[in-house]
């Protein structure tokens, strides 16, 4: 019965440490995702007038991103979105904590909600 005992200890044992390093490595790779489209996300964002500027709700599974971005309308937006749900996919556990997003405009060549 020790045995048996000592056997399913050592089981576990590795069985947590295999998936702590699973988890270590998986988590430098989401950071990594996660700055890449953040900075794909801000780099989307300009405009010259008030046309320039679309909404790109988020929000759901991919809250992680927050909620909405305004983005230039010219933006590939399926793009971006798919970056976003193969992330939620491998990455994200969040729920849907958005609000209805404000119209949005151009301000200083940055799409921002109306305040």
């Amino acid at each position: 019965m020790k045995a048996v005992l000592l056997h399913i200890s050592i089981f576990f044992l590795l069985f947590s440490t295999m998936i702590a390093s699973a988890v270590t490595r998986g988590s430098s790779e989401c950071r990594a995702a996660y700055t890449k489209i953040a900075e794909e996300l801000e780099r989307a964002n300009h405009c010259t007038i008030d046309s320039d500027c679309s909404l790109l709700p988020i929000g759901g599974r991919y809250v992680a991103f927050g909620c909405y971005h305004y983005v230039n309308k010219d933006i590939k937006i399926d793009y971006v979105l798919n970056k976003i749900s193969d992330y939620a996919q491998k990455c994200s556990k969040m729920i849907n904590d958005s609000m209805q997003a404000s119209p949005v405009h151009c301000v200083e060549h940055r799409c921002e909600a109306y305040s």
